[in-house]
């Protein structure tokens, strides 16, 4: 892989719940994206079952403040808990 700053994984076709992404030289993040299966999972006090994955990211820091990057993740795991409200129509 050449040419890219930023790469995207699915570990989770693997089988893979959660890992820590290597980052590929040049690059300056990687996300994995892990298996989605139903957990347990507190709402409203209660566990319940819900499909949930785990997000994993590494960031070069001398190119991306930590900060950043976790606000990046942050953004990536609300977009992906409600996908209908990064639709942004004109």
């Amino acid at each position: 892989m050449t040419g890219g700053s930023f790469t995207i994984t699915n570990i989770g076709s693997l089988g893979i719940e959660a890992g820590a992404p290597l980052l590929n030289p040049g690059q300056t993040g990687i996300l994995a994206l892990g298996s989605v299966a139903q957990r347990p999972w507190v709402h409203k006090g209660r566990v319940r079952p819900r499909w949930t994955t785990t997000l994993g990211l590494t960031v070069d820091h001398r190119v991306v403040d930590g900060a950043q990057a976790g606000r990046f993740l942050a953004d990536v795991a609300a977009v992906l808990e409600r996908p209908s409200q990064a639709v942004v129509w004109s």
